[in-house]
């Protein structure tokens, strides 16, 4: 692999505009599981290339390792657009795509565009939140649970933003959700326990959270 990326980032120097350089580069960052780097390279050469097939399923790959669903899902979809029936990429991309389907109606009982619509609005309210948006995060995770109410991760988030907000009560609620669908769900539950011990002792959690 050290050899493979010295040789592809000498050819790189004189040959930025050809897609295959940037595609070999992001699967030797695959390989080397750094796959934010790997990401980067497979738009770049998409962006030259949008039709690389073979791109456009190791991007995939790439965001599954990340557990971005949404950018694997896209990428899946490309594969199987733009590929031929008998590619062996579009074979296994419809195997996986396939699999992810079932698993997800299995687990949430939705369908898998219902699951990514979810995903987007979870995401948003995320970045909302980030962004110490506490309201308008909460609106974004209630429209992520209209969708999937299964996730406890919306429950444990809004929980937070009600905490921020130092509405005790919807606090603790969203923080029971959270721990109902899934009792093991560490940071539910670490979270409600330091929220407890900082409004035991007087205190606005709001103001001892930096």
């Amino acid at each position: 692999i050290a050899d493979g990326e010295f040789v592809i980032r000498s050819l790189m120097k004189a040959n930025a505009d050809f897609y295959t350089i940037h595609f070999a580069m992001g699967t030797i960052h695959g390989f080397k599981g750094k796959h934010d780097e790997a990401m980067a390279c497979f738009d770049k050469s998409i962006e030259i290339y949008p039709y690389y097939v073979d791109c456009w399923f190791n991007r995939a790959l790439s965001a599954q390792k990340k557990m971005d669903i949404i950018e694997m899902v896209v990428s899946l979809r490309k594969v199987i657009e733009l590929g031929e029936n008998s590619d062996e990429a579009v074979g296994m991309a419809k195997e996986l795509l396939g699999d992810f389907e079932q698993i997800t109606y299995k687990t949430t009982g939705l369908e898998l565009d219902e699951y990514i619509g979810s995903l987007k609005k979870f995401n948003a309210a995320f970045e909302l939140m980030q962004n110490r948006q506490w309201g308008k995060a909460i609106a974004g995770y209630k429209e992520a649970i209209k969708i999937n109410s299964t996730a406890p991760q919306a429950f444990g988030n809004m929980a937070l933003c009600y905490a921020h907000l130092n509405e005790d009560k919807k606090a603790i609620e969203a923080f029971d959700r959270a721990i109902a669908l899934d009792p093991h769900y560490e940071p539910a539950i670490i979270n409600k326990e330091i929220f407890k011990q900082t409004i035991a002792k007087g205190l606005k959690f709001s103001e001892t959270q930096t």
